[in-house]
Protein backbone atom coordinates (compact mmCIF):
# COMPACT_ATOMS: atom_id res chain seq x y z
CA UNK A 1 0.00 0.00 0.00
CA UNK A 2 1.24 2.95 -0.72
CA UNK A 3 1.43 6.41 2.02
CA UNK A 4 3.04 9.68 2.22
CA UNK A 5 6.89 9.99 3.48
CA UNK A 6 7.24 11.33 6.81
CA UNK A 7 8.02 14.66 5.23
CA UNK A 8 4.47 15.59 4.35
CA UNK A 9 3.68 14.77 8.08
CA UNK A 10 6.29 17.45 9.11
CA UNK A 11 4.70 19.80 6.55
CA UNK A 12 1.06 19.32 7.12
CA UNK A 13 1.03 18.81 11.33
CA UNK A 14 -1.70 16.04 10.47
CA UNK A 15 -0.92 12.54 9.67
CA UNK A 16 -4.51 11.31 9.22
CA UNK A 17 -5.24 14.06 6.56
CA UNK A 18 -3.35 13.20 2.61
CA UNK A 19 -5.98 15.54 0.96
CA UNK A 20 -4.32 15.07 -2.34
CA UNK A 21 -4.84 11.17 -1.90
CA UNK A 22 -8.20 11.40 -0.55
CA UNK A 23 -9.43 13.67 -3.50
CA UNK A 24 -7.06 11.06 -6.24
CA UNK A 25 -8.14 7.97 -4.59
CA UNK A 26 -11.38 7.40 -2.78
CA UNK A 27 -14.25 6.40 -4.69
CA UNK A 28 -16.74 8.69 -6.19
CA UNK A 29 -19.66 6.70 -5.39
CA UNK A 30 -18.25 6.78 -1.05
CA UNK A 31 -17.82 10.77 -2.01
CA UNK A 32 -21.18 11.37 -3.70
CA UNK A 33 -22.82 10.37 -0.01
CA UNK A 34 -23.71 12.39 2.87
CA UNK A 35 -22.20 10.01 4.88
CA UNK A 36 -19.10 11.38 6.16
CA UNK A 37 -17.79 12.51 9.95
CA UNK A 38 -14.70 13.52 11.60
CA UNK A 39 -12.42 11.75 14.02
CA UNK A 40 -9.83 12.55 16.59
CA UNK A 41 -6.73 10.27 17.08
CA UNK A 42 -5.93 9.69 20.82
CA UNK A 43 -2.88 7.22 21.89
CA UNK A 44 -3.71 3.87 24.33
CA UNK A 45 -2.02 2.89 26.80
CA UNK A 46 -0.95 -0.14 25.08
CA UNK A 47 0.59 1.93 21.99
CA UNK A 48 -2.50 1.56 19.71
CA UNK A 49 -4.56 4.71 18.37
CA UNK A 50 -7.93 5.39 19.66
CA UNK A 51 -9.95 7.05 16.88
CA UNK A 52 -12.79 8.92 18.58
CA UNK A 53 -15.91 10.60 16.34
CA UNK A 54 -16.12 13.89 16.16
CA UNK A 55 -19.02 16.36 14.39
CA UNK A 56 -17.98 19.95 14.49
CA UNK A 57 -20.96 20.70 12.70
CA UNK A 58 -23.33 19.67 14.94
CA UNK A 59 -21.46 19.66 18.43
CA UNK A 60 -24.11 19.14 20.65
CA UNK A 61 -25.11 15.51 18.61
CA UNK A 62 -25.90 12.56 20.57
CA UNK A 63 -25.88 10.11 17.83
CA UNK A 64 -22.58 10.09 15.79
CA UNK A 65 -23.44 7.20 14.12
CA UNK A 66 -27.25 8.50 13.55
CA UNK A 67 -26.84 9.10 9.15
CA UNK A 68 -28.85 12.03 10.03
CA UNK A 69 -25.92 13.98 12.08
CA UNK A 70 -23.64 13.16 9.04
CA UNK A 71 -22.14 15.91 6.53
CA UNK A 72 -20.72 15.91 2.79
CA UNK A 73 -17.39 14.74 2.13
CA UNK A 74 -16.43 18.47 1.51
CA UNK A 75 -17.59 19.64 4.53
CA UNK A 76 -15.82 16.79 6.43
CA UNK A 77 -12.78 17.44 4.82
CA UNK A 78 -13.39 21.36 5.86
CA UNK A 79 -13.81 20.75 9.03
CA UNK A 80 -10.84 18.08 9.31
CA UNK A 81 -8.65 20.63 8.17
CA UNK A 82 -9.71 22.88 10.42
CA UNK A 83 -9.60 20.94 13.88
CA UNK A 84 -6.88 18.92 13.28
CA UNK A 85 -9.55 16.03 12.18
CA UNK A 86 -9.12 12.64 9.96
CA UNK A 87 -12.00 12.29 8.16
CA UNK A 88 -15.01 9.09 8.20
CA UNK A 89 -17.37 6.84 6.49
CA UNK A 90 -20.56 5.68 8.04
CA UNK A 91 -20.57 1.52 6.99
CA UNK A 92 -24.46 2.20 6.49
CA UNK A 93 -27.09 2.39 3.72
CA UNK A 94 -26.23 -1.12 2.36
CA UNK A 95 -22.04 -0.70 2.90
CA UNK A 96 -19.62 -2.78 5.13
CA UNK A 97 -16.31 -2.95 5.79
CA UNK A 98 -13.97 -5.68 6.29
CA UNK A 99 -10.86 -4.58 8.59
CA UNK A 100 -7.46 -6.09 8.47
CA UNK A 101 -4.98 -5.85 11.44
CA UNK A 102 -2.05 -7.01 9.48
CA UNK A 103 -0.76 -6.56 6.27
CA UNK A 104 0.89 -9.78 4.57
CA UNK A 105 0.53 -11.59 1.66
CA UNK A 106 -1.93 -13.87 2.88
CA UNK A 107 -4.29 -10.42 3.77
CA UNK A 108 -3.45 -9.37 0.25
CA UNK A 109 -4.90 -12.66 -1.17
CA UNK A 110 -7.73 -11.90 0.61
CA UNK A 111 -8.66 -8.24 -0.48
CA UNK A 112 -7.47 -9.65 -4.25
CA UNK A 113 -10.23 -12.15 -3.54
CA UNK A 114 -13.22 -9.80 -2.29
CA UNK A 115 -12.37 -7.40 -5.21
CA UNK A 116 -13.24 -3.49 -3.91
CA UNK A 117 -11.87 -0.59 -2.69
CA UNK A 118 -8.94 -1.11 -0.70
CA UNK A 119 -6.90 1.01 1.24
CA UNK A 120 -4.02 1.16 4.18
CA UNK A 121 -5.60 2.08 7.47
CA UNK A 122 -4.36 5.35 9.76
CA UNK A 123 -1.83 3.13 11.43
CA UNK A 124 -0.18 1.67 8.21
CA UNK A 125 0.04 -1.54 9.69
CA UNK A 126 -3.41 -2.71 8.26
CA UNK A 127 -5.79 -2.55 5.50
CA UNK A 128 -9.56 -1.27 4.91
CA UNK A 129 -11.95 -2.89 2.68
CA UNK A 130 -15.57 -1.47 1.49
CA UNK A 131 -18.28 -3.21 -0.68
CA UNK A 132 -21.86 -3.16 -0.99
CA UNK A 133 -24.18 -5.42 -0.33
CA UNK A 134 -28.15 -6.31 -0.42
CA UNK A 135 -29.51 -8.98 1.48
CA UNK A 136 -26.37 -10.83 3.33
CA UNK A 137 -25.17 -9.71 6.59
CA UNK A 138 -22.43 -11.69 8.91
CA UNK A 139 -23.98 -13.28 12.06
CA UNK A 140 -20.62 -12.39 13.74
CA UNK A 141 -18.36 -9.12 13.44
CA UNK A 142 -14.64 -11.26 14.18
CA UNK A 143 -14.05 -14.72 13.68
CA UNK A 144 -14.53 -17.66 16.12
CA UNK A 145 -11.57 -17.85 19.13
CA UNK A 146 -10.09 -20.93 17.20
CA UNK A 147 -9.94 -19.18 14.01
CA UNK A 148 -6.73 -18.36 12.97
CA UNK A 149 -7.99 -14.64 11.61
CA UNK A 150 -9.21 -13.99 14.91
CA UNK A 151 -7.36 -10.63 15.84
CA UNK A 152 -7.02 -10.28 12.34
CA UNK A 153 -9.72 -9.28 10.43
CA UNK A 154 -13.02 -8.17 11.86
CA UNK A 155 -16.24 -7.49 9.28
CA UNK A 156 -18.27 -4.26 10.07
CA UNK A 157 -22.27 -3.42 9.36
CA UNK A 158 -22.26 -0.25 11.23
CA UNK A 159 -20.06 2.06 12.73
CA UNK A 160 -17.55 4.31 11.16
CA UNK A 161 -14.01 3.61 8.94
CA UNK A 162 -11.68 5.74 9.26
CA UNK A 163 -10.21 6.96 5.62
CA UNK A 164 -7.31 7.92 4.92
CA UNK A 165 -7.05 7.92 0.71
CA UNK A 166 -3.64 5.87 0.73
CA UNK A 167 -4.95 3.15 -1.67
CA UNK A 168 -3.20 -0.45 -1.88
CA UNK A 169 -1.36 -1.69 -4.57
CA UNK A 170 -3.30 -3.81 -7.04
CA UNK A 171 -6.68 -2.45 -5.17
CA UNK A 172 -9.97 -1.34 -7.86
CA UNK A 173 -10.59 2.26 -7.59
CA UNK A 174 -14.24 1.33 -7.04
CA UNK A 175 -16.43 -0.02 -5.00
CA UNK A 176 -17.63 -3.94 -5.85
CA UNK A 177 -21.00 -4.89 -5.08
CA UNK A 178 -19.50 -8.20 -3.18
CA UNK A 179 -22.08 -10.55 -1.36
CA UNK A 180 -21.62 -13.46 -2.92
CA UNK A 181 -17.68 -13.67 -2.43
CA UNK A 182 -18.04 -11.61 0.90
CA UNK A 183 -20.06 -14.17 2.12
CA UNK A 184 -18.46 -17.43 1.02
CA UNK A 185 -14.98 -16.06 2.59
CA UNK A 186 -16.13 -14.53 5.85
CA UNK A 187 -18.88 -17.81 6.47
CA UNK A 188 -15.89 -20.17 5.62
CA UNK A 189 -13.09 -18.80 8.24
CA UNK A 190 -16.28 -18.14 10.89
CA UNK A 191 -17.35 -21.52 10.12
CA UNK A 192 -20.58 -20.46 10.21
CA UNK A 193 -22.11 -23.14 8.31
CA UNK A 194 -20.78 -25.05 4.65
CA UNK A 195 -20.66 -22.93 1.97
CA UNK A 196 -23.72 -23.49 -0.17
CA UNK A 197 -23.41 -24.59 -3.71
CA UNK A 198 -23.89 -21.24 -5.36
CA UNK A 199 -20.34 -20.59 -4.03
CA UNK A 200 -18.53 -23.90 -5.70
CA UNK A 201 -16.70 -21.79 -8.30
CA UNK A 202 -14.96 -20.32 -5.64
CA UNK A 203 -14.48 -22.98 -3.10
CA UNK A 204 -10.75 -23.90 -3.59
CA UNK A 205 -9.83 -20.10 -2.91
CA UNK A 206 -12.11 -19.69 -0.42
CA UNK A 207 -10.95 -22.19 1.53
CA UNK A 208 -7.18 -21.38 0.73
CA UNK A 209 -7.21 -17.42 1.87
CA UNK A 210 -9.51 -18.21 4.89
CA UNK A 211 -8.06 -20.86 6.64
CA UNK A 212 -4.03 -20.15 5.91
CA UNK A 213 -2.70 -19.05 9.04
CA UNK A 214 -1.97 -15.41 8.88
Amino acid sequence: CRFPASGWIKMNNNPYLDQHALLSNVPAELRALPQWICWAAEPKKDGGLAKKPRLPWKPDAKAWNDPANATTFEAALEAAEAHGYGIGFLLANGYVGVDFDVNDKVVENACAYLGSYTETSPSRRGRKTILRLNGWRPSMQVPPEDSPWRGKAECHVSGFFTITGWKCDNSPSEIASGADKLEAWWTTICAEREIESTFERDKQMVTQIGRAHV
